[in-house]
């Protein structure tokens, strides 16, 4: 299951993958073990599957995005549910940008 922090860090990864652990631990307020142990079960569990960058040429400038690839599939309905919510509040706060 995946519960509110994992969701904290899901999105923080989705902003940047390469973001340190120890920035990610600030951010959610969490231990570095700690993260560091959910990241790993993200992994383990399917979650997250792979990192990869991602580009575009914004304004005719190349622009350099990390995203995390989520495999839903394997996911509970619940833990996709909430997934999905995440991501479409990216996508809106992207369109904003």
């Amino acid at each position: 299951m995946v519960d509110s922090k994992d969701l904290q860090i899901l999105a923080i990864l989705n902003q940047n993958s390469k973001f340190p652990t120890s920035f990610i631990a600030k951010q959610v307020n969490l231990k570095y073990h700690t993260v560091d142990s959910r990241i790993k079960n993200l992994f383990s569990k399917g979650i997250i599957k792979f990192t990869h960058p991602v580009f575009y040429l914004g304004n005719l400038k190349l622009i350099r995005l990390y995203e995390v690839i989520i495999n839903l599939y394997q996911s509970d309905v619940k833990t996709k549910e909430e997934i999905i919510s995440v991501a479409q509040g990216f996508h809106s706060q992207r369109s904003k940008d």
